[in-house]
């Protein structure tokens, strides 16, 4: 027989050698230490599963975070146009009250203007498209030329016992829309309740359209607002009466 050659025999030796290491060490693996091999496969698995289920969660969370969201702005907006809304009405009291003694034919300020019905329907157009110009900017008013349309709607009344246009419509406004509430179950009268003190009253209802349409959150809330300003009486001055 021949001689072996050396080296075919390491070769063969170091291949049988490289082959029974990892085999040898997954035997060791599989006896000794009960099947661990397997833990990091479960372990990858588990990392990626756990990615998925945040995916999900994120998606399910997702909506309600951004309703949320604008549910806050939408009372922010609320709470914005509200005030807006009341500050109309207060300056366009102060204002016709202001025209009120401005524009005044009676020989005392301390008595009615005048029952001209005229002087009132100016008196009730200047209270409306000042309520119209402060409010122009809000979504749903229609304003054209100084007046307001139908939106915001205004009611306009002197308490002097003389105003014979406190149930009118002023010039320049819509009337009063049945969602008003506030204000269509009690319209105005020109009573002075009782007293001499004058002052003007006027009324403001504007519809606010939210931008969420969901039927837990109302689309459309109507602000009402009521601000009056007192007539001054510049001659009632040290007499028991304030308006002399």
């Amino acid at each position: 027989m021949g001689t072996a050659n050396p080296a075919l025999q390491c070769t063969q030796q170091r291949s049988t050698s490289t082959i029974a290491a990892p085999l040898g060490h997954l035997l060791f693996q599989m006896i000794f230490l009960r099947g661990r091999p397997h833990f990091r496969l479960r372990r990858w698995n588990s990392r990626y599963a756990s990615r998925g289920q945040s995916l999900a969660e994120f998606a399910l969370v997702t909506p309600i975070l951004v309703i949320l969201v604008v549910a806050v702005a939408d009372f922010g907006r609320v709470f914005a146009t509200g005030l807006l809304v009341d500050a109309a009405a207060r300056n366009a009291a102060e204002r016709a009250a202001n025209e009120y003694l401005a524009n005044s034919s009676s020989a005392s300020l301390s008595g009615p203007a005048t029952a001209d019905s005229t002087f009132y329907e100016s008196l009730h157009r200047t209270a409306a498209r000042t309520v119209c110009a402060e409010l122009r900017e809000l979504p749903n008013t229609t304003y054209s030329g100084g007046d307001c349309g139908s939106m915001p709607a205004v009611q306009v009344c002197v308490h002097d016992g003389v105003d014979p246009l406190c149930a009118a419509v002023p010039p320049g406004s819509g009337a009063m829309a049945s969602s008003c509430t506030d204000f269509t179950s009690s319209p105005p009268t020109n009573t002075q309740d009782g007293g001499a003190e004058r002052w003007v009253e006027v009324r403001v209802c504007y519809q606010f359209t939210g931008i969420l349409a969901l039927p837990p959150l109302p689309t459309e809330i109507w602000l009402q607002r009521n601000r009056n300003f007192v007539i001054p009486c510049y001659f009632g001055t040290g007499t028991a009466n304030p308006c002399g």
